[in-house]
């Protein structure tokens, strides 16, 4: 299973492959000594941004990110890690802070979430670490069709589509 960390310009990034379920460690605020140490404690492969991390790389595994546009950057990643559609778990992570999602009993989120949403939506789902409740909102097609479009490609995106 593939696990990332993400240097501090890459949140975005972090955010999108948490998306896909993929195990992504970021902090906005880290330095490149944390960066290699978690890299080599946590088996992770750096994503980086910083140049200055290519020339002073002490065999720790990365890939350095091209574009600054984090769908490009996506792109990228999952293309150089040969990363299929198979291989993910969409919505299974916390995109705030990458903890596994467990299933939320919708009398629990009474309270949590607004009246709408409670009165709307039946699934929810929460992280147990920091707390944040996901449900499938408005947002939740423009994900969808984010991944489609990573992985078949907007061609074909009609005939294949995650559901």
């Amino acid at each position: 299973m593939m696990r990332f960390i993400c240097d501090s310009m890459l949140g975005k990034l972090a955010k999108k492959l948490r998306m896909l379920g993929i195990d992504t460690s970021y902090q906005n605020k880290i330095t490149e000594e944390y960066l290699i140490a978690t890299a080599l404690n946590e088996n992770r492969t750096v994503l980086t941004r910083k140049t200055a991390f290519i020339i002073s790389n002490k065999d720790v595994p990365f890939l350095f990110i091209l574009d600054n546009n984090p769908k490009n950057q996506l792109r990228q990643t999952v293309s150089n890690f040969k990363i299929t559609k198979e291989m993910i778990n969409p919505f299974s992570r916390c995109i705030s802070c990458n903890k596994e999602l467990n299933r939320l009993e919708k009398d629990l989120a009474e309270g949590k979430v607004a009246d709408y949403v409670l009165n709307t939506t039946d699934t929810f789902t929460t992280c147990l670490s920091c707390g944040k409740i996901y449900w499938p909102g408005t947002h939740l097609q423009n994900m969808k069709r984010l991944i489609n479009n990573i992985f078949i490609g907007s061609d074909e995106q009609e005939a294949h589509t995650l559901d």
